[in-house]
């Protein structure tokens, strides 16, 4: 086991796997990935210096403080996703990691748990991360971001850097999410929505139009438009203040054409920013 450099582990949901403890002591170790009822006996002293991708699904039985201890023995680790681990704090400082991906899901029938449940707090101090996914498909949850970045921030903002957003939201707080992203992703060209959930607030935009809408953004698409006033309220904010805008693109969730016909009328009577927009209803 000691020149291990990879190794992937499906338990099912059934009985138990018990893995050995010297697999966190293996030098050469560069990719773990563990799913399932696996039992984990994670040695006084954890060292795994080449790891670089660690994966773990559904590991219910591995309690907070063995995974922090694997996390901080890992100096390479780049890429990070933890689904379904009920974790009550997750603190660490890792300055390589780049890939974080977090994910829990109520309705499965292997962990039916709600992201409040699975980690309340969520502190971390990578910067170097380049991806973050915190995805949660049953409750209503609030996260709050705060990055602290070296003293030339200008150069270093992670909103310039944003060309194309993509917002998935099931409910919560998405009209004032939406607004504190378009307010400081000044060069976003792209915006992709797909509205999950059944309501929307209505849109209570700040006194000045954010930048992007007035020079970059080019592309609009929404997905399962329904054509509710908050709905109406916040297409027809983008069109008309969205100067620079090429094509829009609103999909319909799924009716029949007399549904559909109204709500391509209200659309296509809408005032538009830009002259040269096209849109499309499906």
């Amino acid at each position: 086991m000691c020149n291990l450099s990879k190794l992937e582990v499906f338990a099912g949901y059934s009985g138990y796997i018990k893995l050995p403890s010297v697999l966190f002591a293996c030098q050469k170790l560069a990719v773990l990935k563990l799913e399932g009822r696996i039992l984990v006996n994670v040695l006084p002293t954890v060292c795994l210096p080449s790891l670089k991708t660690l994966h773990f699904y559904h590991l219910m039985l591995l309690k907070d403080e063995s995974i922090l201890k694997i996390l901080s023995s890992c100096p390479l680790l780049s890429d990070l996703r933890l689904e379904y681990h009920i974790m009550s704090k997750l603190h660490f400082v890792m300055p390589s990691l780049q890939k974080l991906t977090i994910v829990t899901n109520s309705g499965t029938e292997h962990s039916p748990i709600l992201l409040d449940d699975y980690i309340q707090s969520l502190e971390i101090s990578t910067p170097s991360l380049k991806y973050l996914n915190v995805e949660d498909f049953g409750s209503t949850f609030y996260v709050r971001v705060r990055i602290r970045s070296p003293s030339n921030f200008e150069d270093t903002s992670i909103y310039r850097r944003i060309v194309q957003l993509k917002l998935s939201m099931y409910r919560g707080v998405f009209e004032e999410l939406l607004i504190y992203l378009l307010e400081r992703s000044i060069n976003l060209s792209v915006l992709k929505i797909n509205k999950l959930t059944t309501t929307l607030d209505c849109l209570k935009p700040s006194s000045s139009v954010p930048r992007c809408l007035l020079s970059s953004l080019q592309t609009l698409k929404w997905r399962e438009y329904t054509g509710t006033c908050a709905e109406k309220e916040m297409v027809s904010y983008l069109l008309k203040h969205a100067l620079c805008l090429k094509t829009t693109k609103i999909f319909a969730e799924s009716s029949g054409l007399f549904e559909k016909q109204p709500k391509m009328d209200d659309l296509f009577s809408m005032p538009r920013g830009s002259t040269t927009c096209m849109l499309v209803f499906d």
